[in-house]
């Protein structure tokens, strides 16, 4: 191996890391096909870790020296990143049904009272507080939600500073965050990005200061918040219970007990708020009976992840090969087994695989479901520094991330910074918004009710709430769910469907749409249980002329041909 490494690699490792960036920056440029790229980056990659060892002293490369202009400069690149798609009205379809499950004639109303969600109760309330603050003006209320996405990446900056005590590292790891949550799947106002906030402070906790029951608790009590935002979110308890063992704490039953105590209070805290109000059934029926009757009709394919990278590879090659050099990092680091000498790493390993069976058991291949994964992911960076030394690896990896960073930055400015400058411009093209207008002008009297079945994002702006209990368009042909939530007696039926029932109250408009593509197919929905052309069959109805609104290109992110707005009004 010596005698190969003088032969063919002649050059200093210097000149060899910038020809290979070269390169790089080359075959960026031809057509070539995903797997031939993949087998030439990962023989580059193959090539610097058989043949060049060298450490870099890293004490003169943190550049500016400063966490907040660090810091600065990220929520620049996040702004920038994360509102290149704010002139969609919709990317999300889960998004409206949680502003509408949101909402309540009172801020403490217990959520699931009038409508119901799949989401925790404290997220219901985490969503009426950034309503409060954006004055319930949907566009300023996306925006909020990319301030809690910075805060996260400031906590991954603030742990991996912790870990690898240098703030260029810190933030190449809070950017590489930034970079993979600015693709289209992760720009929007998910459940994951209010759990993010308390699962990392916890991580940061464990990080930051000495093992101490204090700790401890209040670790027990952010997961426990955490998961009465999204209930999946309580497998990390899992990785306190590994820092307690590594730490040697393991035959010290207190710090267990200051863990279940801390986890237990707010879950007893909401449970008695629910039981006191005679609603405990509906507690039950969605933390237990929902949850796992939706694992129960998934599967994991993990096909799913390849299409997943082959993604990142079309929308930033870059951010791609950052992906690819960080898994075979991970992997050298296993083979060499230096993960075992490393607590940091053990730690960070452990919420990473946690993280990624949030996935798995979901079994729906969600690319959301991946949040908590790739936020742990980016953090394993800062593991490849130490005494003030980084591999080659890493500052490679680093590199092609700070070149992804331009080239998206690039790509986004400009639809971004029009978005932000002429923002009521952006959101009076809403075409939704303009829909609401038109059908509240309809009524002199403004006490009127809805039924919709779909574009629930109308019932937002129209300030109503569904008549029927469910909110989400496609929960309304799920049997698990109809059934459970009739069980509760909040969800109303007759003998054909519980739709037919609240079509037969005849509320004052109905929407609905007849079809949509479901799994990439055209599929007529539900059309076993519920006729959306209401007209065929309720002659005191007449059909809003819609055509604009559905084919303006704000209205949602992903293009369904196939998709129509019905909107049908009672006659007087």
């Amino acid at each position: 191996m010596k005698l190969l490494k003088n032969k063919i690699f002649i050059l200093n490792p210097n000149t060899q890391f910038f020809i290979v960036l070269a390169l790089l920056i080359v075959l960026d440029l031809f057509q070539i096909s995903i797997r031939s790229k993949s087998i030439i980056f990962i023989g580059i990659l193959l090539s610097l870790y058989l043949f060049n060892n060298q450490n870099y002293k890293i004490k003169n490369m943190d550049f500016f020296g400063k966490k907040n202009f660090y810091l600065l400069i990220l929520f620049i690149v996040l702004m920038i990143t994360q509102n290149k798609y704010l002139n969609f009205e919709i990317i999300s379809i889960d998004i409206p049904s949680y502003l509408v499950a949101s909402r309540s004639e009172n801020f403490f109303e217990i959520p699931f009272l009038q409508q119901w969600e799949s989401k925790g109760p404290v997220f219901i309330y985490l969503y009426r507080f950034l309503l409060f603050l954006s004055n319930d003006n949907y566009l300023f209320f996306r925006i909020l939600n990319d301030l809690l996405l910075f805060i996260s990446s400031t906590f991954i900056f603030l742990i991996s500073y912790e870990i690898g005590k240098n703030y260029f590292f810190s933030f190449i790891s809070s950017l590489f965050f930034v970079l993979v949550t600015s693709h289209v799947w992760y720009v929007t106002e998910l459940s994951e990005i209010y759990c993010l906030l308390f699962i990392l402070a916890q991580y940061y906790l464990l990080i930051k200061y000495p093992i101490s029951k204090k700790y401890i608790f209040i670790s027990g009590l952010l997961i426990s918040v955490s998961s009465l935002i999204n209930q999946s979110t309580a497998i990390f308890i899992i990785g306190v219970l590994i820092f307690i063992y590594f730490f040697k704490k393991f035959n010290e039953i207190s710090y267990y007990v200051f863990l279940v105590i801390g986890f237990l209070i707010p879950q007893i805290a909401f449970y008695l708020i629910y039981f006191f109000n005679d609603l405990s059934i509906i507690y039950f029926t969605n933390y237990v009976k929902i949850p796992f009757g939706y694992v129960n009709t998934g599967k994991f394919e993990i096909y799913e992840l390849v299409v997943w990278l082959r993604r990142y590879f079309k929308y930033n090659e870059f951010l791609y090969f950052s992906i690819i050099g960080l898994i075979f990092l991970g992997f050298t680091d296993i083979i060499k087994k230096n993960i075992v000498n490393s607590y940091n790493k053990i730690l960070n390993i452990s919420y990473l695989v946690l993280g990624f069976l949030i996935y798995v058991i979901a079994g729906h291949s969600y690319q959301h479901h991946l949040f908590y994964s790739i936020a742990f992911f980016t953090i394993f960076i800062s593991n490849f520094i130490s005494k003030d030394k980084v591999n080659i690896l890493s500052l490679f990896v680093s590199f092609l991330i700070i070149i992804s960073t331009f080239q998206i930055i690039s790509t986004s400015f400009n639809q971004s910074f029009n978005n932000l400058i002429k923002h009521k411009e952006t959101y009076d093209n809403y075409p939704l918004k303009n829909l609401a207008s038109e059908i509240d002008q309809i009524f002199e009297n403004k006490d009127y009710n809805v039924l919709a079945v779909d574009h629930v994002l109308l019932l937002f702006y129209l300030e109503k709430l569904n008549i029927s209990y469910i909110v989400h368009p496609f929960n309304n042909f799920e049997p698990y769910i109809v059934d459970a939530l009739v069980n509760t007696k909040k969800l109303k039926t007759n003998d054909y469907s519980h739709l037919s029932y609240y079509v037969e109250l005849e509320p004052d408009v109905i929407i609905c749409a007849p079809q949509t593509i479901i799994d990439g197919s055209p599929t007529k929905i539900g059309s076993n249980i519920f006729n959306c052309e209401v007209t065929d069959y309720k002659k005191n109805y007449f059909k809003l002329d819609t055509n604009k609104y559905l084919e303006n290109p704000n209205r949602e992110y992903y293009y369904d041909p196939y998709i129509s707005i019905d909107v049908f009004i009672k006659n007087e």
